[in-house]
């Protein structure tokens, strides 16, 4: 009974750890795309991604240009040696929210972005 307590706390350990590692490894990817436009010309941006699905005027008279994305995929998930020798895999399969704004300056230039990945 302990081991199979200790177990399944081991799994809810790996489980939460991969998690949390696919959410980083996506905000990575996320910022490394979106760095490219910081500088360049609003025009670039939206001819790359579309209209932005949100827009907002900021105080400084800047605007915040908002992308939303679902994404959906795969990823390596577990694997666990059940009694004697038995092995049980399962690829997880998940989706996540992508949202990145964009901040655009009065002279039209991307000054900057923030993604979050959820």
């Amino acid at each position: 009974m302990k081991t199979l307590k200790t177990t399944a706390i081991l799994f809810l350990t790996v489980a939460l750890v991969g998690c949390a590692s696919h959410q980083q490894i996506m905000s990575e990817r996320l910022s490394q795309s979106a760095n490219a436009f910081v500088g360049k010309n609003a025009d670039d941006l939206l001819k790359a991604k579309g209209p932005p699905d949100a827009t907002a005027r900021l105080s400084s008279g800047e605007q915040l240009w908002t992308y939303r994305a679902t994404q959906a995929g795969t990823r390596k998930g577990w694997t666990m040696t059940i009694g004697g020798g038995g092995k049980r895999h399962a690829p997880d399969y998940m989706t996540w929210r992508e949202n990145t704004n964009f901040v655009i300056g009065a002279d039209g230039l991307v000054k900057s972005f923030t993604v979050a990945v959820e």
